[in-house]
C-alpha cells in the first residue's frame, strides 16, 4: 500500500495510506464546507466533485501521483558504504548492495537500518512535495469553481 510518508522521530506518528489521506482531505473539505457555506451549498459542491466538474477528480489525480512515485528510485548509504539500499517513491526496498567487507560486520543489520532510513527519509520527503502540490491544486481549483462569476 501507498503511504503518505513515515515522518522520523520520537512521537511522530506515520502518515495514513495515500487513498486513505485523499479521501481524509476530502471529507475535511466537505466538513468545511458544510460548517461555512451550509449544507446546501456544501451538497452541490460533492456533486461537482463527484462528477469532476470538467476537471479530473482528487482521486484520479492520487492515483497519478501513487504511479509516478513506484517509477522513482532513492538510495541511502550506511557511513561506512558497506550498505546501499535503494527504494521506491513510496519507501518500499528495491535493491540491496553489499559491499563484500559487510559480511565480516558483526553489526551488519545497524547498517542496513541506517541505509534503508536514509533512502526512505529522502524518499518521504519526495513524496510528501508532491503530495502538497497535488493537494494545493486541488484546493485552488475548487475554490475557483466556488468563487462567484
Amino acid at each position: 500500500r501507498a503511504f503518505a510518508g513515515t515522518p522520523a522521530g520520537p512521537g511522530r506518528r506515520p502518515m495514513q495510506p495515500l487513498p486513505t489521506a485523499i479521501a481524509m482531505a476530502s471529507t475535511f473539505r466537505h466538513s468545511v464546507a458544510d460548517l461555512s457555506a451550509g449544507v446546501g451549498a456544501a451538497s452541490d459542491v460533492v456533486g461537482d466533485v463527484e462528477t469532476g466538474g470538467g476537471e479530473r477528480d482528487l482521486a484520479e489525480r492520487g492515483e497519478e501521483l501513487a504511479a509516478s512515485l513506484n517509477a522513482l528510485r532513492f538510495d541511502g548509504i550506511s557511513s561506512d558504504g558497506s550498505v546501499v539500499i535503494t527504494v521506491d517513491g513510496r519507501q518500499r526496498p528495491m535493491d540491496v548492495r553489499l559491499a563484500p567487507e559487510a559480511a565480516e560486520l558483526e553489526d551488519l543489520g545497524a547498517h542496513v537500518r541506517e541505509a534503508y532510513e536514509s533512502a526512505a527519509e529522502a524518499s518521504a520527503a519526495e513524496m510528501t512535495s508532491r503530495l502538497q502540490e497535488l493537494f494545493a491544486a486541488h484546493f485552488k481549483e475548487e475554490a475557483h469553481r466556488a468563487s462567484p462569476g
